[in-house]
């Protein structure tokens, strides 16, 4: 994997986690990651990372 370095603004970076969680989960959506990917770049487990995407109404695929 590769190592991007994004900027975001003040208000998102106040709750990091949330704010990878959600891009996170749109590149899962798009199909431009795999749950994998997806799991290791948020650390979640992978029952964390499903819930998420149900909670999102994200199709798990």
């Amino acid at each position: 994997m590769t190592t991007i370095t994004i900027e975001i603004p003040t208000p998102l970076a106040v709750n990091y986690q949330e704010t990878l969680r959600f891009i996170t989960a749109k590149l899962y959506e798009a199909d431009k990651i795999t749950l994998d990917q997806a799991i290791r770049m948020t650390s979640l487990t992978p029952h964390e990372f499903m819930q998420l995407l149900i909670d999102k109404g994200i199709w798990i695929r």
